[in-house]
């Protein structure tokens, strides 16, 4: 029994091997079959691909076969153009000189007498010379527009210039009018000397008389700052660093006198104290206040 029991163990037991050894060859027929799969689908893939390279050989071959056959038609047709561009340029080197050469020989036959040219040469002449004069004309017209643009133009300025010209006199004779208006009021209301008796004056500079035309007070009036009131007595007119020099108040020496009496009142501005110096008629009527007896009128030039 014993042994029989110990031979069904080792039945058992090389039952139990045999699965395990068919079970392990199930396995390796699977990974075999599996490898033999991917081995087939390797194969396919690289014959596709050898097929690729292969086409691509073909294009590649054609493509350069049929690049050197352009290659060799255009330099072909470069050749030719310059062959023939090459006669060309000889063609029409050898005609011009043979025209030069041909010029020459007429001229030196036609030295003696007029020069005959044939007709056709002849005829291009004259249609070169008329298309000549019609560009020359339709030159001549263009320029003639312009200059009567630029004429209207400058006679427009010139328009507008003496519009302005003609304002600008107007307003000066209206100013220099107003100026000689009162100029007389002032010449009436102060122009005569009361009589009596000379004050004494002060020692006088140097002097010299100014005269000046209308214009010129105008355009001193219109241009002069404000200075202060010119200080005259009796008729003279003495610089501030002379009066501080002589010692002579200031005060009584902002208005002029004429033989003691105050003329120029001391709100007056100073464009009619220059007005009543250097106008003309004022000028002429203090000259005739001189010859009566009365000292002259003269701005002081230190």
């Amino acid at each position: 029994l014993s042994a029989a029991s110990a031979m069904e163990r080792t039945v058992g037991e090389r039952d139990t091997e045999r699965r395990g050894y068919e079970v392990m060859a199930a396995e390796l027929r699977s990974r075999l079959t599996e490898q033999r799969t991917a081995r087939e689908a390797g194969d396919e893939r690289v014959a596709q691909l050898r097929e690729q390279l292969r086409c691509l050989g073909l294009e590649e071959a054609a493509a350069l076969t049929e690049l050197r056959e352009q290659g060799a038609e255009l330099r072909a047709q470069w050749l030719d153009d310059v062959a023939r561009l090459e006669r060309e340029k000889a063609a029409l080197t050898a005609e011009v000189e043979e025209g030069q050469a041909l010029l020459v020989q007429r001229l030196q036959e036609g030295q003696g007498g007029p020069l005959q040219l044939p007709p056709p040469e002849q005829k291009a002449i004259v249609e070169e010379l008329e298309a000549r004069a019609r560009r020359a004309e339709e030159e001549g017209c263009c320029c003639a527009a312009r200059a009567v643009e630029k004429r209207m133009a400058l006679q427009g300025c010139l328009e507008v210039a003496l519009a302005d010209a003609s304002h600008l006199e107007e307003n000066r004779r209206k100013r220099l009018e107003s100026m000689e208006v009162q100029a007389a009021e002032l010449q009436k209301k102060w122009g005569h000397a009361p009589e009596g008796g000379r004050t004494s004056a002060p020692p006088r500079l140097k002097s010299s008389t100014v005269r000046l035309p209308a214009e010129a007070v105008v355009a001193q009036l219109d241009l002069a700052p404000p200075e202060p009131p010119l200080i005259c007595t009796n008729g003279c007119s003495i610089p501030l660093a002379a009066r501080e020099a002589q010692g002579v108040a200031l005060d009584s020496e902002r208005v002029p006198h004429w033989n003691g009496v105050a003329l120029n009142p001391p709100q007056s501005p100073p464009a009619t104290k220059l007005l009543w110096a250097f106008h003309p008629p004022l000028s002429s009527s203090l000259d005739s206040a001189q010859g009566s007896g009365g000292e002259p009128w003269a701005f002081e030039k230190k």
